[in-house]
């Protein structure tokens, strides 16, 4: 075996691990068979976190994109190279050697990289699933006053976590997911969630932009201005003070005191309810 030999097998390893990964891309991006459409979708609207849920599949195929064609390089590459005589590789100069066992143990450690950077992103990604998912299903404890939830509800400058309109009131909900620490306490100081120690904090600003942007398209809907209150959820933590008597900042045990929050501006007629409710259905329509 020489050079050119070890070429050529990199060669046919490398074709076939772009045909491969052409494949793996026509499967993902193919459009949606017709039998495999929902039949009842007009009548369906989102889930807790179905945005989310997009993303992880999204994350999984990506990862499968990436990493199946190296991992199909390296077998290729070995089952060709272990198909000649060992003794025959082992005859190669040294410099040629290395040359083979570093394209190897480079492939190995991309790879190996990009995996940990996956795991990591879907490990993130499946903790806020889960804390929008946890919020959600408290949410729909939350039935008097002809309260209504929504989930992943779009608006032009971002989606709404959750919404929930009532003759009380709306309440756009936004969830904040940080595994809990040791000290579980945060609080609320002006525009900023500051978690435990103060090292982690989060600006509440585009927040509040979304929330009132979607006041607004409310108000074009009804004919009259309306007033949204914003919720900050933060599941698994405590909340130990807040200053801003603009939101309210609370965790999953804690959700149905949104409903005790309200005053005067905030009441909606029945018919402005129901409008607002046949508007949402139509903008949280679960796609086919």
């Amino acid at each position: 075996m020489d050079l050119a030999a070890i070429s050529i097998a990199t060669a046919l390893a490398a074709a076939g691990a772009l045909v491969f990964a052409l494949l793996l891309l026509a499967s993902r991006t193919a459009p949606v068979l017709p039998w495999r459409r929902s039949v009842f979708a007009s009548s369906m609207t989102n889930v807790p976190a179905q945005a989310l849920q997009r993303q992880w599949r999204v994350l999984g195929q990506r990862r499968a994109l990436f990493l199946l064609p190296i991992l199909f390089l390296i077998i290729s590459v070995a089952t060709l190279l272990v198909a000649e005589p060992a003794e025959h590789l082992l005859q190669l100069p040294k410099w040629q050697q290395l040359a083979v066992v570093g394209i190897v143990l480079l492939a190995v450690a991309g790879g190996a990289f990009r995996a940990i950077q996956f795991s990591v992103q879907r490990q993130r990604l499946f903790l806020k699933i889960d804390a929008s998912q946890t919020i959600g299903h408290a949410l729909r404890r939350i039935t008097v006053n002809l309260n209504r939830t929504f989930h992943d509800v779009p608006t032009a400058f971002g989606t709404i976590d959750h919404v929930v309109v009532g003759i009380h009131g709306i309440y756009a909900v936004r969830v904040i997911a940080r595994r809990p620490a040791r000290n579980k306490s945060l609080q609320l100081e002006d525009d900023e969630l500051v978690f435990a120690d103060g090292k982690y904090r989060v600006s509440l600003k585009n927040t509040r932009r979304i929330a009132d942007r979607f006041a607004r398209e409310c108000a074009k809907v009804l004919h009259h201005d309306v007033h949204v209150r914003l919720i900050i959820a933060v599941p698994g933590w405590e909340i130990e003070s807040q200053s801003n008597d603009d939101v309210l900042v609370t965790n999953e045990r804690n959700l149905s005191m949104l409903t005790g929050w309200k005053d005067q501006r905030d009441h909606l007629m029945n018919e402005d309810a129901d409008a607002l409710h046949r508007y949402l259905d139509e903008r949280c329509a679960s796609p086919s």
